[in-house]
């Protein structure tokens, strides 16, 4: 907690395009059923009628779906939005766009495969001020304009955001919406705390910060270790890896590996866990490098009746495709699992 992250990140961020122009490469999906329903419906309303065969050899062999979507899963889909009246069945066995099909395509929205953004404006007294993209909770405060807010009211029917001044020894931020920290950034925020380099960009009191975050770092450990024991049978495990692998290492203790590590509680900082197990320091340790676990069942990583809905479309996707989605598109279980398994202990 005593780690400026933020600014660790930025000066990675920084670092990394410095020196080897590395930008985050886009991520393809691996199972893209909300993309797959879209394409669905996009096909069938370009020619009017088309028996399952047919649209299926139009569907997938596009390069989203070559590799990834089995005909079992599309088959699956289409029974959904037949069931759902996304789509419908001809006499003749054709199927054609549904009523709630139509409604989505002659939306302008159909357009985008992408979620689309609520925008907010935010008003004081003395006029409008500017606008969120996330519509902040009553009493909320946050950073617009170069100065900190309080929400005060909030009408979701007119999407504005009523607002004093506000004024606080602690900057507030306002976090929105993000993906994820790829490993590559991380990597480099370990990297700038094991340097001693000044850099020319930095505030005097950046500077300063940067300083008390190497020699806390190099005091506590976290540079050398990824298991730091914080007391009984509690531990923090750092172990330098995107946010995509840190969230699924907490999935997987919170719900696969509960019972095999008598994990107490999990708590996640996004860029480390804080973890407490019924075991002792060397049966932990043990029980990690030596966990199995099934990397392809959803209930891995999520509750039984658990189904997130995380894209555009993921309305038009029934819930056993909507669990194989978050396993496969929001986790990486191989990569977590032997994570786990190689973990350097203090």
């Amino acid at each position: 907690d005593a780690m400026p992250w933020e600014l660790l990140r930025s000066i990675a961020i920084i670092r990394l395009y410095l020196d080897k122009r590395w930008v985050e490469p886009f991520e393809t999906k691996k199972k893209p059923y909300s993309l797959l329903a879209h394409q669905t419906l996009s096909i069938l309303m370009s020619r009017v009628e088309m028996s399952p065969a047919e649209l299926a050899a139009s569907v997938l062999p596009l390069p989203p779906f070559r590799e990834t979507i089995s005909t079992d899963e599309y088959r699956s889909l289409l029974r959904f939005m037949l069931e759902k009246d996304f789509i419908q069945r001809m006499e003749n066995g054709n199927l054609i766009v549904g009523l709630k099909g139509e409604r989505i395509c002659n939306y302008y929205g159909f357009y985008s495969v992408f979620q689309e953004e609520d925008t907010y404006k935010v008003l004081s007294a003395k006029g409008e001020i500017g606008t969120l993209n996330q519509c902040p909770k009553l009493n909320d405060l946050f950073i617009l304009a170069g100065r900190a807010w309080k929400v005060i009211s909030v009408d979701e029917k007119r999407k504005c955001v009523h607002v004093s001044p506000a004024s606080s020894d602690k900057i507030p931020s306002w976090e929105g919406v993000g993906g994820h920290i790829h490993s590559e950034i991380i990597g480099q925020m370990k990297k700038v705390l094991l340097e001693d380099t000044v850099y020319p960009y930095l505030t005097e009191n950046s500077a300063k910060l940067l300083k008390q975050a190497r020699d806390t770092a190099r005091n506590i450990g976290i540079l050398e270790y990824d298991v730091i024991q914080s007391g009984v049978n509690s531990y923090q495990i750092c172990p330098w890896v995107g946010t995509k692998q840190i969230d699924t290492i907490a999935s997987l203790l919170t719900h696969a590996l509960k019972e095999q590590l008598d994990i107490r509680s999990v708590t996640n900082s996004k860029l480390y866990l804080s973890v407490t197990s019924g075991l002792g320091r060397e049966e932990l340790e043990r029980a990690l490098q030596n966990i199995i676990l099934d990397q392809n069942a959803p209930e891995s990583v999520l509750e039984d009746e658990q189904c997130p809905h995380v894209d555009k479309y993921d309305y038009m996707v029934p819930d056993e495709l909507l669990r194989l989605a978050f396993l496969y598109n929001q986790n990486d279980v191989p990569a977590a699992t032997e994570l786990l398994k190689q973990l350097n202990w203090q």
